[in-house]
């Protein structure tokens, strides 16, 4: 997994700015999805010497937070107080649900890299109007 690429960021920027209605952010949406999916198809194993599952999992985690801002900022970009786009307040249930289960499935493909390293909880919450948000949580 290498994350979402240069490309493919800048590509969520120009389409997210020619956004106008939801049905086409919801199609943004599938496309970060798609994207996300076939990084995903390339985890490495995380190796059981602490110092590698350390490195490795923290590359895990960096990209779970970089595919986490790549849709953040297509919900942002639409439905920020700032957006003219749209003339009605909150996501769309639509919307909060593909992105929930988008960040849950990141969550899940790196959970047991990162309870390797200590992580005790993992989770994944829908912060309004900025996107996304994933927290991590270790016993002190």
């Amino acid at each position: 997994m290498i994350g979402p690429t240069q490309d493919f960021r800048a590509h969520v920027a120009e389409r997210a700015d020619a956004v106008l209605t939801e049905e086409e952010l919801l199609v943004l949406l599938g496309e970060i999805e798609e994207q996300a999916h076939a990084d995903g198809e390339e985890v490495i194993a995380v190796p059981d010497d602490s110092r590698e599952a350390a490195v490795v999992a923290n590359a895990l985690l960096a990209c779970v937070e970089a595919w986490t801002s790549v849709v953040s900022y297509a919900l942002w970009a639409y439905y920020s107080p700032a957006s003219r786009r749209h003339d009605h307040a909150g996501w769309s249930k639509d919307a909060v649900e593909r992105s929930r289960e988008l960040g849950q499935w990141l969550i899940q493909l790196c959970g047991s890299a990162l309870s390797k390293v200590g992580v005790s909880s993992l989770s994944v919450g829908a912060a309004f109007p900025f996107g996304i948000t994933v927290s991590v949580g270790w016993h002190i």
